[in-house]
């Protein structure tokens, strides 16, 4: 939280956390909840990031292509905010 991200790229299957508890932490947070959070997982589980709060997901593995749109797509849903 004290880093302010811009954006979050959260893999799911982390060493000692649960990411998926960590996201639902993030979105909990009010100094964390507005940052975007985009999952990169294995985990067949898009409705499940999208329901706790990710506003994107890649799918692992993911090309440079598929990485890069999503990145894409948060930084036009900010620039629309704004």
């Amino acid at each position: 939280a004290h880093l302010r991200p811009d954006l979050i790229v959260l893999d799911i299957m982390l060493p000692g956390i649960d990411g998926w508890e960590l996201l639902h932490c993030l979105r909990s947070d009010p100094a964390t909840a507005n940052i975007p959070v985009i999952v990169c997982t294995v985990l067949p589980q898009k409705e499940l990031a999208f329901s706790l709060g990710a506003r994107d997901f890649i799918p692992k593995p993911a090309t440079g292509e598929e990485f890069r749109a999503a990145l894409e797509r948060q930084i036009a849903a900010a620039t629309l905010s704004r």
